[in-house]
């Protein structure tokens, strides 16, 4: 097996804390803190899509990665980029270089959306995170109501 190149990952979309698929990364990666990449950040269909062209700042989260090699197999699939996942994909997954919210830059792996953005809702923020309700479980008062 080829090790990869390096064990940083950055997450800018519903692999962030707060979201429901947060879970697939959770026991593969340890959280290092806030970040930032150049690009544009889209509004796909109910999660983003970052570009990495424009002078705009997409906001994000940088793990580093326990395992990379099975941690990077487990989120290829759930891009859909994995050497098994139909043509064309949606996402590849890049090396690019994150700034780091504390200063200094890192070069950390990222899934950078591939296909045309023509009619795509530009999230000016570049946070992902502001743009989109974060997950939250219904709240027992919700539940009860609800039944009635």
């Amino acid at each position: 097996m080829m090790k990869s190149a390096t064990d940083l990952l950055f997450v800018y979309g519903t692999l962030r804390r707060g979201f429901p698929m947060h879970r697939l990364l959770r026991p593969h990666a340890v959280f290092l803190g806030e970040g930032r990449v150049q690009g544009r950040l889209y509004e796909v269909s109910g999660y983003p899509g970052l570009v990495l062209e424009g002078d705009g700042w997409v906001k994000g989260e940088l793990y580093r990665l326990r395992r990379p090699n099975s941690a990077l197999r487990v989120l290829d699939r759930y891009e859909g980029c994995s050497p098994s996942a139909p043509q064309p994909h949606e996402y590849r997954r890049i090396l690019a270089e994150v700034r780091r919210a504390r200063g200094g830059r890192v070069r950390a792996w990222l899934y950078e959306y591939r296909l045309p953005v023509a009619g795509l809702e530009l999230i000016p923020s570049g946070d992902y995170r502001l743009h989109a309700r974060p997950f939250r479980a219904p709240s027992r008062t919700t539940l009860l109501s609800s039944r009635a």
